[in-house]
């Protein structure tokens, strides 16, 4: 009886509107929030497919659900780990900044010592390599630019001359070069 509560939309308890009782079919008072449009009459014919869902929700309705006792185990783990590491913790910090201190107090020297070697061999000569890059920045643009735009001028010389220039003289490059080569002859002897 409980379980068909579930299904019966009587007015006494919780309506189900996934699954109306038959006596919203029957006498057509029930409202299916689903379907505010749907005729009563015409709903009979779907009553055997839902026999199936309507059993298997009134085994289901018969089972308590987990979560509360997985919300339950989670927060009691949480409580028993905070609890155990409430005392255990301080038994094993206590020792570790002891040694750490003393650890500290005997290492000292040697940190200084490295600190200083770091100092004097790294950051030094590294902040005076900054300092002067920073001083010659400004003519590393202008090289840079003076570079590139030499380098274009070159190149588009180059073709200035080898295809425009060259046709024009008539000449062809490997006569240029024997006469240089001979020109040169004559002035070493």
């Amino acid at each position: 009886a409980a379980s068909d509560a579930l299904f019966n939309n009587n007015g006494d308890s919780q309506p189900n509107p996934y699954y109306p009782g038959n006596s919203d079919h029957q006498t057509g008072q029930g409202h299916n929030p689903l379907f505010p449009n749907a005729n009563p009459q015409r709903t009979s014919t779907l009553e055997p497919r839902r026999q199936l869902p309507r059993e298997v929700f009134r085994l289901l309705s018969k089972i308590p659900s987990p979560f509360p006792y997985i919300w339950a185990f989670i927060l009691w783990q949480v409580h028993a780990f905070r609890t155990v590491f409430g005392f255990v913790l301080p038994l094993v910090i206590e020792p570790i900044r002891i040694i750490y201190s003393i650890l500290l107090v005997i290492l000292d020297p040697i940190i200084v010592l490295l600190v200083a070697v770091y100092h004097y061999t790294v950051e030094i000569p590294m902040g005076i390599a900054l300092a002067i890059s920073r001083a010659l920045y400004p003519f590393y643009i202008f090289a840079m630019t003076a570079i590139v735009f030499g380098g274009l001028i070159g190149a588009c010389g180059g073709l200035l001359h080898g295809g425009i220039v060259g046709p024009w003289t008539g000449r062809k490059s490997k006569q240029v070069n024997e006469e240089l080569h001979q020109g040169a002859q004559r002035l070493v002897e």
